[in-house]
């Protein structure tokens, strides 16, 4: 468990300090030995472990996501708290139960590191792997979009990460940016004009050659309607291609931003793998 701790002040300060130009805290690289054990207890002690298959429904709980709420390094910034259909003027994209989440401070823990505001994201270890399936694999939300609930400018951005073996700085994220201008909201170049549940879809696949491809879909009702590649990494601004795809393994994800005022509802998160 002090592993894990470590792990993530290690992912969130390194990630944030780039972002927002935060008062920067130094942060130790991860030693050699505890690398070795998150490496082993990520591959479940085998290169042919399982992929880790995950679905949450948000019925009865909030599963593997984390805010300000939760006390020290395992907890973050902003709010996350379950609705329903009889406490909201929305119905769950599926079930009974959905999210609300929202941006704002982050836990005395953060904040005494110089960390001020983000969004929640996932955290559970037992969710990252080292292994990438010959189907590739998918990470996907559902989030609830109400274009007059934003004012101009930036709406959110979410982030898909993986899981990077042969990296001292472990994960690498790939970004979706939503915004509004004047009355349109836009995830990246697609225009939406209804309200409701759309699917935000990372699939990470090969291409010919072996390499990572990762390709953002944007659904409704079971149909796409906007897909994208996405060529470059968040932060390290990497080229996607620059990575063998048996290198990577499943991350977590993450709202590294959400307007501020904005409840903006989830549901329906998964970790598959194929498409």
């Amino acid at each position: 468990m002090i592993y894990f701790k470590n792990i993530r002040l290690f992912l969130f300060a390194g990630i944030l300090s780039l972002i927002f130009g935060f008062v920067s805290c130094e942060t130790e690289k991860l030693p050699q030995e505890k690398y070795e054990v998150f490496h082993a207890k990520t591959t479940m002690g085998t290169e042919n472990a399982r992929f880790p298959t995950f679905h949450h429904n948000f019925n009865d709980n909030l599963g593997p996501w984390v805010d300000n709420s939760i006390e020290g390094e395992l907890g973050w910034c902003g709010s996350i708290e379950l609705a329903d259909r009889k406490n909201s003027d929305i119905s769950p994209s599926a079930g009974r139960g959905f999210a609300i989440l929202m941006n704002g401070t982050c836990n005395d823990y953060y904040t005494e590191q110089g960390f001020e505001t983000s969004g929640p994201a996932t955290f559970d270890p037992a969710l990252w792997g080292m292994n990438f399936p010959e189907s590739g694999f998918i990470h996907q939300l559902d989030i609830y979009l109400d274009p007059g609930s934003f004012e101009s400018g930036a709406a959110f951005t979410y982030a898909n990460s993986l899981f990077y073996e042969a990296a001292d700085y472990p994960f690498r994220y790939f970004s979706i940016d939503v915004t509004k201008t004047e009355a349109i909201l836009w995830v990246e170049d697609y225009q939406v004009s209804e309200n409701g549940w759309y699917t935000f879809r990372h699939v990470n696949s090969r291409d010919d050659e072996g390499n990572l491809k990762v390709d953002f879909e944007l659904l409704k009702n079971g149909k796409v309607l906007y897909s994208t590649s996405i060529d470059q990494t968040l932060l390290t601004a990497e080229s996607t291609t620059s990575f063998l795809a048996d290198g990577l393994g499943s991350g977590y994800i993450w709202f590294v931003s959400i307007q501020e005022g904005v409840s903006l509802p989830v549901d329906e998160y998964f970790l598959r793998p194929g498409k």
